[in-house]
């Protein structure tokens, strides 16, 4: 009995002594690691060695590319042995985007999803954006229509096509595959979502608030008639307001340069003014100078 029991122990020392000498045991012969986690790889994962051991693991991953979803070849060397492995690649995690607080656009004027964008965060570097509501909408709601939208599509799409080859698109780092757009035609405040999307799917959707304002506009500029040696104050009755209503008479500029208030004729008079936004208003005017009448004798 007594020599069994021993036979048993130099069997189990000798085993023990062999797996030593073999190096550890290969627990994993696969990893699957998140897109852009070049330090996903987590040694004890894959190899049965202490945490302190595992410092000493070369982890060779030149074959990886951490930010495209595919499998690639990994080795693992410790104490001079090799451990072949597979790493496979996944995106699960959706882009993180945040929006500008103030976007403002004039009506009839696209705005596009880079107006409106402020940070994209994405470990590929390429995402999809669009605006989530395209409403089959009239001009009393506020878009354009959808026939007016597919007719413009039609007849720019070459040329937009020829301007994304000549010039890429991005939000920072982060290339787009088109800068999608959508136009208001009646002012107002509108709510969207722009829908975020990975390569793999994964999407998120950013809120955003844009204003639609109208263009400046000057009121009170209507033709005028003078004589002779007249003088005229080109801002009488003249008057200015922003798109939302606010009085920016102040900022009309005047161009009477054209104006010969000493011969008769008729010249025209041009008014500008620019809102706080740089939208432009402008007006034009004729002015017409007599000859003075002649005193009867």
């Amino acid at each position: 009995m007594k020599k069994q029991t021993a036979a048993a122990f130099i069997a189990a020392m000798t085993i023990t002594t062999l797996t030593a000498c073999g190096g550890p045991k290969q627990l994993s012969k696969s990893v699957t690691v998140e897109l852009g986690k070049e330090d996903g790889i987590k040694v004890t994962d894959i190899l049965d060695v202490s945490k302190d051991k595992a410092k000493d693991v070369k982890v060779d991953t030149k074959k990886v590319n951490f930010y495209k979803e595919g499998k690639y070849d990994a080795t693992l060397t410790y104490d001079k042995k090799e451990y072949k492995i597979t790493v496979k690649i996944k995106d699960t995690v959706a882009p993180e985007a945040t929006a500008k607080e103030s976007i403002i656009v004039q009506t009839g004027t696209a705005v596009h999803v880079t107006d409106c964008l402020d940070a994209v965060t994405e470990a590929s570097g390429n995402i999809k954006a669009e605006f989530e509501t395209k409403p089959e909408a009239d001009n009393a709601q506020g878009t354009e229509t959808t026939e007016s939208t597919e007719k413009a599509e039609s007849t720019e799409s070459t040329e937009k096509a020829e301007s994304t080859e000549a010039q890429a698109i991005s939000v920072g780092d982060v290339n787009l595959s088109s800068n999608d757009e959508i136009t208001y035609v009646t002012a107002g405040d509108y709510d969207n979502n722009i829908v975020v999307t990975d390569n793999a799917g994964n999407e998120t959707k950013v809120p955003v608030k844009i204003s639609v304002i109208n263009s400046p506009t000057i009121n009170g500029v209507t033709d005028k008639t003078i004589t002779v040696g007249d003088t005229i104050d080109y801002m009488a009755g003249v008057t200015a307001t922003d798109g939302k209503g606010a009085d920016i008479t102040s900022s009309v500029q005047v161009d009477s340069s054209a104006v010969n208030t000493g011969v008769a004729g008729t010249y025209q008079e041009a008014y500008k003014v620019n809102d706080a936004n740089g939208y432009i208003g402008s007006e034009t005017r004729n002015v017409t100078v007599n000859e003075k009448q002649k005193e009867k004798p």
